[in-house]
């Protein structure tokens, strides 16, 4: 079970549905942000309704690479910036704001830089660690809409999973399509995990990080003397 992927399965007429679109396992085991762990990406599509939250369930958010607290927002969670090398630009993420929400396209055209120019995660200038080309999409993939997502802990702890907060206040209108690609790098291995979209917009399981976790590098070192150690007795 941990190593299939599973389809992605909703509550019946959703307006949101959340599918994995990568093969975690395949990718191969990856250190990123001193976590070492399996990478997984996320299509979140819309019929029509952007939500105020979207929440990534059963599993140690905290666990995962790239977990950093805004300096004036005071949100803590997941970051990333995306781009498209064939755009030919240095630029990162189909967003309304520059907080390094995931990528969405809010219908001006333009990718924001991969710079954190106001020092919003550390000295101003620097580049954000987290970009990463967007190789699964174009920015004409995404519809248009004023949606933009960062992430938050507002009603969900760190313990029980991830989530990600709505640039507005309430669900909102969203052309129908692709609305956001979410990616996280974690080191617990594929298995079901539930999602949930606010504003009963929609709620469902698909593949995602809460299987079991990948051992550290110095247990698997301990794992492996003690197994030589093993054969050495039985000799």
């Amino acid at each position: 079970m941990a190593a299939a992927l599973l389809l992605a399965a909703g509550t019946a007429q959703a307006s949101v549905i959340v599918t994995l679109i990568n093969n975690p396992v395949a990718d191969g085991v990856r250190t990123e942000d001193g976590v070492m762990g399996y990478q997984y990406i996320w299509d979140v599509t819309t019929t029509g309704n952007a939500p105020a939250t979207l929440s990534f369930l059963g599993f140690e958010g905290w666990k995962a690479a790239w977990v950093r607290t805004h300096s004036y927002l005071l949100t803590t969670g997941v970051w990333q910036k995306w781009g498209n090398p064939a755009a030919g630009v240095n630029s990162y993420s189909l967003t309304g704001d520059d907080t390094g929400s995931p990528s969405t396209n809010n219908g001006s055209g333009g990718w924001r830089d991969s710079i954190d120019l106001y020092g919003d995660f550390g000295p101003p200038g620097n580049p954000y660690p987290w970009a990463r080309p967007n190789t699964w999409h174009a920015p004409a993939d995404y519809a248009p809409g004023a949606a933009a997502f960062m992430p938050t802990t507002a009603g969900l702890t760190l313990d029980q999973g991830l989530r990600w907060d709505g640039t507005v206040s309430h669900d909102q209108t969203h052309s129908a399509g692709l609305m956001l690609t979410i990616r996280v790098v974690h080191p617990r291995a594929p298995d079901v995990m539930n999602w949930e979209a606010s504003g009963g917009l929609g709620s469902g399981t698909t593949t995602g990080p809460t299987g079991p976790e990948i051992p550290e590098p110095a247990t698997l070192g301990l794992l492996a003397l003690g197994g030589a150690a093993t054969l050495r007795r039985r000799k």
